[in-house]
């Protein structure tokens, strides 16, 4: 990626591909990431992220590629990384959220809609911009176990307890289901999690 490229890009782009995916991607396959941000014009870019989930684009020399989700959470010096992935799955406006849509493109594979293989999720400084803690899971795996927690009902849904592993985050306009990543390793996910010298499955 050269400088201009690079300075360029948002925040979170910047530092998923400069200091999140050096450490992740021998745990993925290798290969190099191309941000989306980089290569596709202004409303291409919006309609991969906003309608597809796909933040980055996986390339190997071999000829594979794949699509990325990435999140990057900032943490104060004085936070401890939650380690979950978190899915909008109710919006305040009714419109349709990323629970949906993934849902439907894993479940109507035969129409061809694109989403993200992988969803990368990181931890890191909101100072010094360290990486502090990170997982990558197969995108169909996550979503079918979300599912599986969904079809209990809204109502029935607990609050997120880091104890059970599980559960619904509230904000004044959307809802979100947390999994813990330890929780979702116990439920067979093809899940990798990691620090920035740590490597466990």
């Amino acid at each position: 990626m050269t400088p201009d490229v690079a300075h360029d890009l948002s925040r979170s782009a910047r530092v998923f591909s400069a200091v999140v995916w050096p450490i992740v991607a021998p745990a993925c396959g290798g290969g190099e990431l191309v941000p989306v941000e980089a290569v596709s014009g202004t409303d291409l870019a919006w309609r991969l992220d906003a309608l597809a989930g796909i933040d980055a684009w996986q390339t190997r020399e071999d000829g594979a590629m794949r699509g990325i989700a990435s999140r990057v959470q900032w943490m104060r010096p004085d936070q401890t990384p939650w380690d979950t992935f978190t899915i909008r799955f109710e919006r305040a406006s009714g419109s349709a959220t990323e629970f949906a849509k993934r849902l439907y493109a894993i479940g109507h594979p035969e129409q061809g809609w694109l989403y993200p293989a992988l969803t990368v999720q990181a931890y890191v400084g909101m100072e010094d911009e360290r990486l502090l803690s990170w997982a990558a899971v197969h995108t169909r795996d996550l979503y079918t176990r979300a599912q599986v927690l969904m079809r209990q009902g809204i109502g029935t849904l607990p609050c997120y307890d880091a104890r059970r592993g599980y559960g619904q985050q509230c904000t004044t306009n959307a809802a979100f289901l947390a999994l813990a990543w330890w929780w979702l390793a116990q439920q067979d996910c093809r899940i990798v999690t990691g620090g920035p010298e740590r490597t466990s499955s």
